[in-house]
């Protein structure tokens, strides 16, 4: 009778625990028209990129614009980057023309040795077998094979830590309405405000603060990083990948603060992920794109790593001015659409 009860608490739980794929799937879902352009990358992108800036009448003199959606996932690496690319983008039925790979120097870092192993799937096994992913990663794919309540223990984890801040405060309740105690909550330091297709930028309210935290995230990151074989590995299946679907991947450096680059951007990781992703794309015939200082400053940026929304947007028209100058992306759209367009 425990054990039935046992099960019966646990199904109830699970079953508002969410979905433990990666959100780009649901957005993948929502994609109602073939994509001329598709972001991929992490949270530097998801705030950083924005799709009607990349695509939209605004920038060009004529045409209806291009399609474009920034699919780009909060915390995610090269390795879920290759998953949603390979197993989704490019099993669609009119894959991107263009993939912009948004890539980021800590989503090839070996110190993250097992992010997110919950958001990979089954067919990316042969792929990470391949590549020599660990005993660990594929052990960790393969019990929630099995045992599909294991894929959700990161969902899980995350509402208990949401019930305990709701915990938290019925203690504030009781000592400032019952013992009559003072309580002053801590200001937000920024505003998130989702837009269209998939952008989310943000806004800046103690700039301060906030990019002094930042500052020693970094610092600390990047004294443990070290490049990982089976992620750059990764990055080449994606370009192998897109050729053999008729899609350019333009991979993108984006831009950082200016402190960044001072400080961070020289050292022996970045700058090997660099040297390697300039050779990928020349061996594969992507396009490179090094930007991380093309906008300079450091007020522009929430923290050293990701643009405010005024930031984000002039930018996004950067770039777009960029990627139409590029001769490998016009071919990629097709003359018909660009001759309209720009």
């Amino acid at each position: 009778m425990l054990t039935f009860l046992a099960f019966g608490l646990l199904a109830q739980v699970l079953r508002f625990s969410g979905n433990p794929n990666s959100p780009a799937w649901a957005a993948l879902e929502t994609v109602r028209q073939p994509l001329d352009i598709a972001i991929v990358g992490d949270s530097r992108a998801h705030v950083g990129l924005a799709p009607g800036k990349l695509g939209g009448r605004g920038l060009f003199s004529e045409g209806e614009g291009l399609a474009v959606y920034n699919f780009a996932v909060d915390g995610s690496d090269a390795l879920h980057h290759a998953s949603f690319i390979l197993q989704g983008l490019l099993k669609q039925e009119h894959p991107p023309r263009v993939v912009v790979l948004a890539s980021n120097p800590l989503g090839f870092n070996e110190a993250r040795n097992n992010n997110r192993v919950e958001r990979l799937l089954p067919a990316d096994l042969p792929m990470l077998c391949k590549n020599g992913a660990p005993l660990e990663t594929l052990l960790e794919i393969l019990t929630g094979l099995c045992f599909a309540p294991y894929r959700l223990r990161a969902n899980v984890a995350q509402n208990v830590n949401h019930l305990g801040d709701r915990l938290a405060w019925l203690s504030v309740h009781l000592q400032t309405r019952v013992l009559k105690m003072t309580y002053t909550p801590l200001a937000p330091t920024s505003e998130y405000f989702p837009r269209e297709s998939g952008y989310v930028p943000f806004k800046v309210l103690v700039w301060a603060a906030r990019f002094v935290r930042g500052m020693a995230d970094y610092s600390q990151k990047y004294e443990a990083a070290r490049l990982s074989e089976r992620h750059l590995l990764a990055a080449r299946d994606i370009l192998r990948g897109a050729r053999r679907a008729g899609t350019h991947v333009v991979i993108l450096e984006m831009p950082v603060a200016s402190w960044f680059v001072e400080n961070l951007t020289s050292r022996g990781f970045h700058a090997g992920w660099r040297r390697r992703m300039e050779v990928l794309a020349n061996e594969e015939g992507a396009t490179f794109i090094q930007d991380s200082a093309a906008v300079g400053g450091n007020e522009g940026f929430g923290d050293p790593g990701h643009m405010s929304f005024e930031t984000s947007q002039v930018y996004s028209e950067t770039l777009a001015r960029r990627l139409r100058e590029i001769p490998a992306v016009q071919k990629a759209l097709g003359r018909e659409t660009l001759e309209g367009m720009f």
